[in-house]
């Protein structure tokens, strides 16, 4: 994993190489967070372009470095990410002819390009933004996973292309910025999609059948994330999906730690701290600073990159964890985002009318809320987050199941639990959705202090919206983000008023706790 950035001059003409390299490492240098500190800057610098990167060695940690060049056709690639089907396409490309100097993603993913084109794209396995530069005839090519879990920004001034992994590296460069969407490539200065999420619906298959495969799928996909001699963290809320990342994880890796955020008997510490104690995982905790919560809020907006409340909220409890980790020497964590999303886990889903076009604008979504949310704040600490359940052949099979498997009478995730109810304790398998800010028992406290702001509303970005996000807009807007036209989120389909699940899930996650009998 790593920040990646690069500056490239289209036209010939220019001879710009010494303006190029000194604006390349001031775009690095905003995100220098992304990389280890020994690692800034690696980068190469060619008539008409910079290119860089602040790497995060966790592949062939040593000899691993970039910007990668293919010394034959003279390609240059930078690349952020993890490619978990590494091996298998590695052996592949060496059965057709294909050689390698080393063993790492980035040379894997510029060698499958030069075999196979922009179609090596569909074969990849993984989370990854990358840019490949021919300095030949001076092209660009750049992609982005399937889903967004590692993100890609793009901007033109004039004749100058510029590339970063955050937006906050091309503050002060221009203000008109564009993303590199999930599933699609960008050439010629153009987005085409290579990947779009299928609407079909698979109706062959039966529900005992779709959770044995769910089941399976799962134990493959956190088994090749976990392929790797550091120790791991996982972010712990003691809630269905952490915890069976959790379980997989410890399975499948004997150097494992959770990492939950709480105050002292709020329901996920207590739901976590059992668990552990169960199955024999060390666990820490961790909780928000509460030191100076205005400070704190501006400086998570600038970081995530967001201004929805909840986000925010989200963002400053998960980076509790993050920190942690980052002080205790744990550079891969994982996360159980996404499978609300997938697995139809929010309450959302009891109440809409068509759950399946609420599934699909939910992980459509992802990119630009909790996605970007992990990224950020794990990187932001120099840790990279993988995300399990967004595995592409897990990802691939449950979006093309249908509704009534994942809701059924009382309970949303229905076939997630039932895939480990064999596995897991009733007191997990059955507890209901809560968000992660609620079940540490930070509740609404960033909400409300967003709320009551002291910030000049007379131009409110949002006027039909509470002052809460008007004023996190506000404060985006200060350090130089740009706007959307309107909210990434609505109110009945990603948050209830005031941002926060029903006091119903409280009651029932009260219940598990106080009745041994249901706990199992």
């Amino acid at each position: 994993m790593c920040g990646i950035a690069a500056v490239f001059e289209t036209s010939t003409s220019s001879d710009g190489q010494r303006d190029i390299e000194a604006t390349l490492l001031e775009m690095l240098g905003r995100i220098s967070h992304r990389g280890a500190a020994e690692r800034f800057g690696e980068r190469f610098i060619f008539s008409n372009a910079a290119i860089g990167t602040n790497r995060l060695p966790i592949v062939e940690r040593e000899e691993n470095n970039q910007p990668f060049i293919d010394k034959i056709s003279g390609h240059a690639i930078i690349f952020n990410g993890e490619i978990y089907n590494l091996d298998e396409l590695r052996l592949i490309l060496l059965s057709q002819g294909v050689e390698f100097l080393g063993c790492s993603d980035t040379e894997l993913v510029l060698r499958a390009y030069i075999h196979w084109g922009r179609s090596c794209l569909n074969r990849f396995n993984g989370i990854f933004a990358f840019i490949i530069y021919s300095p030949e005839d001076n092209t660009v090519f750049a992609a982005r996973d399937r889903l967004g879990v590692k993100p890609l920004y793009w901007a033109q001034v004039g004749s100058v292309l510029y590339f970063a992994s955050e937006l906050k590296a091309l503050i002060g460069l221009t203000n008109k910025t564009q993303e590199i969407l999930p599933g699609y490539y960008w050439e010629d200065g153009r987005q085409k999609a290579y990947y779009l999420i299928s609407e079909s619906i698979e109706r062959k298959l039966d529900c005992k059948s779709a959770v044995a495969k769910c089941n399976e799928l799962l134990h493959l996909s956190v088994k090749r994330q976990v392929n790797t001699d550091l120790p791991v963290g996982v972010v712990f809320s003691g809630g269905l999906d952490s915890a069976i990342i959790l379980y997989l994880a410890n399975l499948y890796h004997n150097n494992v730690t959770a990492y939950t955020v709480g105050v002292p008997g709020s329901s996920d510490v207590v739901f976590a701290q059992r668990l552990c104690n169960e199955l024999g995982i060390k666990i820490v905790f961790c909780d928000v600073d509460r030191a100076d919560l205005m400070q704190s809020i501006r400086t998570h907006i600038y970081v995530s990159e967001q201004f929805e409340p909840v986000d925010i909220t989200d963002a400053l409890t998960i980076n509790a964890a993050f920190s942690r980790m980052k002080e205790d020497g744990i550079r891969i964590a994982l996360s159980g985002d996404g499978s609300d999303e997938l697995f139809a886990g929010y309450d959302f889903f009891q109440g809409v009318i068509d759950r399946r076009a609420l599934q699909l604008h939910k992980v459509r979504n992802l990119y630009r809320t909790d996605l970007q949310r992990v990224d950020r704040m794990s990187m932001f600490n120099t840790v990279e987050c993988r995300v399990p359940f967004l595995d592409k052949d897990l990802f691939d099979f449950i979006i093309s199941l249908p509704m009534e498997f994942h809701v059924r009478d009382d309970f949303t995730k229905a076939l997630l639990r039932d895939a480990f109810s064999l596995e897991l304790p009733d007191y997990i398998t059955r507890r209901p959705k809560m968000r992660m800010s609620e079940g540490s028992g930070i509740g609404g406290l960033i909400f409300d202090v967003l709320q009551s702001m002291n910030e000049s509303l007379d131009n409110k970005p949002f006027p039909l919206e509470d002052d809460a996000v008007n004023n996190a807009a506000l404060i985006f807007q200060e350090f130089g983000f740009g706007l959307p036209t309107s909210r990434y989120k609505i109110q009945g389909l990603d948050y209830h008023s005031g941002g926060w699940t029903t006091s119903k899930t409280a009651d029932i996650d009260k219940n598990l706790i106080s009745h041994p009998a249901i706990q199992g």
